[in-house]
């Protein structure tokens, strides 16, 4: 929403200059407890919220979502795949996250229930899921640490890099009110869908 300046004067709104907003746009650094290490991040934002690879906060991902959700299909259709684009540009990231969960996990290290945020759901699929659960809020899709670790496992290392590019495809989907699946590129997918975002819960390798 953008408002002109006769606007702003009727409704007795006050701009405040960039030069206000200076201490808040500077980087502090911070020490993550469970990790022990340094963490660069901004007034107001807590940690914890830095886990997207697409260079948005998970909560702004979030945001993103519940407006994509309200969108008439023929719309979603076309914001969606800009969204992904935008996510899709740090990609190196979680592809570099993914390496790093597999080195933790053959050195026994704990999980600490890092967030990854894989994208949106293909408006297709999640029309397929609006069209049964119309309560669903949002087409975003993420994964945790422990669905990486099981993924490596099941599908190979190479396979969960690109888990962004296979929850974002277009697919054949099932669909029970709660849980999504499909097959990309031989890999059946399988996403619970919850209140505020989706979740993949599982993956394996099939016979296509």
């Amino acid at each position: 929403m953008s408002l002109s300046d006769a606007d702003i004067k009727r409704m007795g709104l006050t701009i405040t200059p960039d030069s206000a907003l200076k201490n808040y746009q500077k980087p502090f650094t911070e020490v993550e407890p469970k990790t022990g290490e340094e963490l660069e991040r901004l007034t107001g934002i807590d940690l914890g919220w830095d886990y997207n690879p697409g260079l948005a906060w998970l909560g702004a991902d979030k945001v993103t979502g519940q407006m994509l959700a309200k969108l008439d299909h023929q719309i979603r259709e076309v914001a969606t795949p800009i969204f992904n684009n935008a996510i899709n540009e740090s990609q190196s990231y979680f592809k570099s996250q993914v390496a790093t969960i597999a080195a933790k996990q053959s050195l026994g290290k704990p999980d600490y229930g890092t967030k990854l945020t894989l994208g949106h759901l293909h408006p297709n699929l999640f029309k397929t899921v609006l069209d049964i659960a119309p309560e669903t809020k949002s087409p975003l899709v993420v994964i945790d640490e422990a669905m990486i670790k099981t993924a490596i496992q099941l599908i190979g290392f190479e396979q969960t890099s690109e888990l962004m590019k296979l929850v974002q495809t277009q697919a054949d989907p099932t669909f029970n009110h709660s849980v999504l699946q499909y097959v990309v590129n031989g890999i059946l997918i399988t996403i619970e869908v919850g209140p505020d975002m989706n979740r993949v819960v599982a993956v394996k390798q099939v016979d296509v």
